[in-house]
């Protein structure tokens, strides 16, 4: 009895190891781009950036993701070590997947730096 207990343990031992799958390999490919310009004015007390970063990405099979954003910041010296600092985001995502909604990113903020 002992002998067929340990030769059925066997059989399922040889048989969960044959039925292992095996993972594929994922590819991932990203592209990204992003021109962009710095102006400066007024004796350098206002400072603007501005930047377009457009992302191109490919995960496996799933098709191409795409990704663009475009980036502004002023920065205005008012007096020594003080400023107020403007930024404004917009990110748009296209999803290679149909059945995913677009997704669109806003956001902007107003802050005040103060430098000791």
């Amino acid at each position: 009895m002992a002998a067929r207990c340990a030769s059925a343990s066997s059989l399922a031992l040889n048989s969960l190891l044959r039925s292992r799958s095996r993972a594929s390999e994922s590819v991932s490919e990203v592209s990204s781009v992003g021109p962009g310009f710095s102006w400066a004015a007024f004796r350098s007390r206002v400072l603007t950036n501005a930047q377009v970063q457009i992302v191109r990405s490919r995960n496996g099979n799933s098709g191409t993701d795409y990704d663009v954003a475009p980036r502004m910041e002023t920065r205005w010296e008012f007096a020594p070590h003080q400023a107020i600092v403007v930024r404004g985001n917009y990110r748009h995502f296209k999803y290679a997947n149909g059945v995913t909604p677009l997704f669109d990113e806003r956001t902007a903020s107003l802050e005040y730096v103060t430098n000791l």
